[in-house]
């Protein structure tokens, strides 16, 4: 697993794969993300959960991969499979754990099917770790990290394709969501296989050299142009799992359906969306529709009121 702290290529000749190639990914917000980053509102938690996929998603899919000839290609990103909201505290305390124990407990969650599954936590308690998750490797015995199926540790079922991030620093106070988000893409970083970059001139470049990328071992603040992109030293690691542990659960984009009733997000032909839940809300059905007399859910939009109407101006 590994932790991340807080604290330019040019671009040519790239050949585009026939179709996108996506990872399923699964954001689960705790009761601390919803509290305090969410403001106990259901419908303003989603739309931070999808502005943090929506900017992530986007520097993995213009990020320049290798295949097997090393041959320059693009396209693999993520789409988003599903989206859970815990607005109801379990009284688990997770944010009294270190970040280590947070991830390991986690982990021995029934959390589903998905190519990865990312917690988000607000938890002033984790030594100034703003995320962690475990590492990916190209070799397929080794468990961890993108397509990792369940596993069996001390007679207890791990996923180890799992990893969090915390909006919250050392202090308590919440960090900039710019920051957060590249804390994301640093831990999904991670789960494809790039370890920390070293120390060197290619992968650690001086500021005036477009300054750290975004695997550096400290958080990158998103000051300099290489913050937001991953170092040549990233990029071979993450090709290497991708040729070995992507055809095991990535999707082609023209195979995933463009509405997908459960992911909290209202897609085309949906009314609503009550997100992974094992019941229907009182305004929308698990079929993504409007029940009778509903004009809208306040779990997908901000102006609806409880009683599913549209709030006055």
């Amino acid at each position: 697993m590994r932790a991340f702290k807080r604290a330019t290529w040019r671009r040519t000749h790239r050949s585009l794969p026939e179709q996108r190639k996506l990872c399923g990914l699964h954001f689960i917000a705790d009761y601390s993300f919803f509290f305090n980053i969410g403001r106990q509102d259901h419908a303003k938690t989603v739309e931070i959960l999808l502005k943090t996929f929506n900017r992530v998603n986007e520097i993995f899919l213009s990020t320049v991969f290798y295949d097997e000839t090393e041959r320059p290609v693009t396209g693999y990103g993520f789409y988003l499979k599903g989206i859970t909201i815990e607005s109801i505290s379990s009284g688990a305390n997770l944010d009294k754990l270190s970040p280590r124990k947070l991830l390991y407990t986690f982990s021995q969650r029934s959390l589903g099917d998905a190519c990865l599954i990312h917690l988000f936590t607000y938890s002033p308690n984790l030594f100034g770790v703003l995320g962690m998750s475990w590492m990916a490797s190209p070799a397929l015995q080794h468990l961890g990290g993108i397509c990792s199926p369940p596993s069996v540790a001390d007679t207890e079922i791990l996923a180890s394709n799992t990893g969090f991030t915390s909006f919250s620093d050392s202090d308590g106070a919440q960090v900039l969501s710019s920051l957060a988000e590249l804390v994301t893409a640093h831990e999904l970083g991670h789960s494809l296989g790039a370890p920390h970059d070293p120390n060197t001139a290619e992968c650690s470049p001086s500021a005036a050299e477009g300054g750290k990328f975004l695997m550096y071992t400290y958080a990158v603040p998103g000051y300099s142009p290489n913050n937001y992109l991953f170092s040549p030293c990233s990029r071979r690691a993450m090709s290497k799992v991708i040729l070995a542990k992507a055809p095991l659960c990535f999707e082609e984009e023209v195979s995933i359906p463009m509405s997908q009733c459960g992911n909290s997000r209202v897609d085309s032909g949906e009314e609503c969306d009550p997100g992974v839940r094992s019941v229907a809300s009182d305004c929308c059905t698990t079929s993504c529709r409007l029940r009778a007399g509903a004009q809208c859910s306040p779990l997908n939009h901000n102006c609806c009121t409880k009683d599913c109407q549209i709030a006055p101006r």
